[in-house]
């Protein structure tokens, strides 16, 4: 389906941010920040688009929370450096009769783009140009990272395309699991579509698994956390409980929500 979506670079010189120089200071080596997209993209669409400067590893569309519909910008993760320097120094070629525009993605959020990134004297603050990121927003001092060196993998139980199961470090009991998206996500407000299907999958074979094998229910939370510390990674928790107590879990779970 992707076919003639995308007009081939050729790899010529573009006029991506610092092209050919590396990304500037304070900015990711393989991220890039990606504009003017076509509001048709889809995620395959992307991956295959930017496949021709190197293996995509991630790509995330930015989306209207409410609307769920996209704002035309996103950002793309390469496997190597090489693939993002590449990308970004052919900003400007075609995707789906579009030019987009490619620059290295800066390591925080907030990062004001623009000469010297500072604001001229006396103007006023520029609204944030690019939104938290779940790319970006990966830590190595992240417990719940897939990639992050702190995660203890020998508690992982499964992999799905977007999510995890790892078994609690404190267990309340024995069968007492965690639900994880294996990109960052402050908070389960802010998982896309995709994500929230995959927990839900894992949420229903748990539930019948619980049920079959030891004859009992489960209540899932997600652990509140502060969702603007950047190694705030959301996570939530799975514990079976006999079938005669579901009932008041679910009242004790009301009375949270009121």
């Amino acid at each position: 389906q992707a076919t003639g979506f995308i007009r081939s670079a050729g790899m010529s010189m573009g006029t991506g941010s610092n092209a050919g120089g590396g990304p500037p200071p304070g900015h990711s080596t393989t991220i890039c920040h990606v504009a003017n997209m076509p509001f048709s993209m889809t995620d395959d669409s992307m991956a295959f688009a930017f496949n021709q400067f190197g293996e995509v590893a991630r790509v995330h569309l930015a989306r209207d929370h409410e609307t769920k519909k996209l704002k035309g910008f996103g950002f793309v993760e390469f496997q190597t450096a090489e693939g993002a320097g590449k990308a970004v120094a052919n900003s400007g070629f075609d995707v789906g009769g579009r030019q987009v525009r490619v620059s290295y993605a800066p390591e925080k959020d907030g990062g004001k783009r623009g000469p010297g990134g500072a604001e001229p004297s006396g103007a006023p603050a520029a609204k944030k140009q690019m939104q938290k990121h779940p790319l970006m927003m990966r830590s190595d001092n992240c417990w719940f990272c897939l990639s992050s060196p702190k995660v203890e993998k020998h508690l992982v139980v499964s992999i799905g395309e977007e999510v995890y199961v790892a078994l609690a470090k404190g267990p309340l009991v024995p069968e007492h699991v965690l639900i994880l998206p294996i990109t960052h996500y402050p908070a389960g407000s802010q998982l896309p579509d995709n994500v929230w299907a995959e927990v839900e999958l894992y949420k229903r074979s748990l539930e019948e698994c619980f049920r079959k094998e030891k004859k009992c229910g489960l209540v899932l939370y997600e652990r509140a956390t502060n969702s603007t510390s950047p190694h705030s990674h959301c996570h939530f928790q799975v514990i079976p409980v006999p079938e005669s107590l579901e009932e008041s879990a679910l009242e004790v779970d009301m009375l949270v929500l009121q």
